[in-house]
């Protein structure tokens, strides 16, 4: 507490205690201006990878591990060694120089993650293969002055003082001070993924103010000489990250939501199909021929959820011939990784078991419903897992349940 100290005229002494004031930062850059940048997220979750030709042996398990580490924290994607056959991979490379960087995303013609002796520490390689899986810098999101003050005099003094070539300085600026805004081409279930999940200044993709690297030029003399490319709002320094977060583990779930979706492909109108929820209430829904009905998995707590204006609610059950006990397919929160189909003959199918698990180990099996399902002709429920587009609706990972005349 600080001491005030008042005189008033009338001669008493008058002593008051008010908190001290929290230091504040909220410095801009002029060097903001926002980069537009389309990534297209990995099909199905799942990245085919190779290693370059000369690629250290010794190095392999590291990045090996990296991967896993990803995939067994965020259980939405997959990443297994590339086959002839896939058209969509990445190539990981060992080269000469001060050099860890990545492409963002799938690119067209395969995408390169590239390492060198420069990045010495495991943040490195986790860093990088976020960027592999579509996460950009969080400290250029656009909203990121909610959690930052970014400082243009430290830039200044690198390109007077310090020396360093415009070419570094451009670096600099493009990988730090600009702010990006990221259009995911195949994600509408989530098109704000990057910042629907609040800043984390501890992410894994973050740099810390001074950079991330010790052993770097830049780095070393942001060190000597007390520099911060960016404080928090608080106007404390922040430190290079090393591992993880459970943010960043949930922002790859978006990237990746494991969504279930049934898409009508017959010539049958599914009116009134009644949908139970966890609450005791229901509603009434319609699938058109060619329509989509969208469930959202929640990998933290294993409920399926309906999303509309007036929010999320848990579904149990959807009921296609309304009343009967046939005819339904039932979410089993008590064993939250199945989902059920009874048909008219009350013949019991697990069409999905296993969605908490990676992509490549979901389980689906196809139920057929030969009495039709309320009064309709046969229906096959074709299950599948990959990637989906109608055209309106787009998810780079997706349960999917195809209704079609059988």
């Amino acid at each position: 507490m600080k001491t005030k100290f008042f005189f008033p005229l009338i001669g008493f002494l008058i002593l008051s205690c008010e908190p001290e004031s929290t230091p504040t930062c909220s410095l801009t850059s002029v060097h903001d201006n926002t980069t537009n940048t389309t990534i297209k997220l990995w099909p199905s979750g799942i990245i085919p990878y190779s290693f370059g030709t000369n690629f250290p042996e010794d190095k392999k398990h590291i990045v090996i591990g990296a991967m896993e580490t990803w995939e067994s924290l965020t259980k939405a994607v997959h990443f297994r060694p590339k086959s002839n056959n896939d058209t969509d991979f990445v190539t990981i490379n060992w080269v000469s120089g001060n050099t860890c960087n990545s492409d963002l995303g799938s690119e067209a013609n395969g995408s390169n993650i590239n390492f060198s002796d420069y990045c010495r520490v495991s943040a490195s390689y986790f860093h990088e293969i976020g960027h592999l899986l579509g996460m950009p810098h969080e400290h250029q999101r656009q909203d990121r002055y909610s959690a930052l003050s970014v400082d243009d005099a430290a830039l200044q003094i690198l390109a007077g003082e310090g020396g360093f070539s415009p070419s570094i300085i451009n670096s600099v600026v493009s990988q730090v001070y600009k702010r990006e805004n990221l259009i995911y081409s195949n994600n509408t279930i989530y098109p704000n993924a990057d910042t629907d999940i609040p800043f984390d200044k501890n992410s894994i993709m973050m740099y810390g103010s001074k950079l991330s690297n010790p052993s770097g030029a830049l780095s070393q003399y942001l060190t000597t000489k007390n520099l911060d490319l960016f404080k928090d709002r608080s106007c404390n320094s922040i430190a290079p990250p090393n591992t993880i977060t459970d943010k960043d583990t949930k922002k790859v779930q978006l990237l990746y939501p494991k969504v279930f979706i049934i898409k009508n492909k017959s010539n049958v109108t599914f009116n009134n199909i009644r949908v139970r929820l966890k609450d005791g209430s229901d509603f009434t829904q319609t699938i058109w021929p060619g329509g989509v009905f969208i469930l959202h998995y929640n990998p933290e707590n294993g409920y399926y959820y309906y999303r509309d204006n007036n929010g999320e609610k848990i579904v149990q059950q959807l009921d296609f011939n309304n009343g009967s006990s046939s005819d339904d397919m039932n979410f089993e929160w008590n064993n939250p990784n199945m989902v059920t189909y009874v048909s008219n003959r009350s013949t019991t199918t697990t069409i999905v078991s296993g969605i908490n698990n990676t992509p490549n180990n979901i389980n689906t099996t196809d139920a057929i419903d030969s009495d039709g399902v309320n009064g309709s002709s046969p229906i096959r429920f074709k299950m599948s897992v990959g990637s989906f587009d109608d055209g309106s609706t787009k998810s780079p990972l997706a349960v999917i349940c195809s209704l079609e005349n059988y």
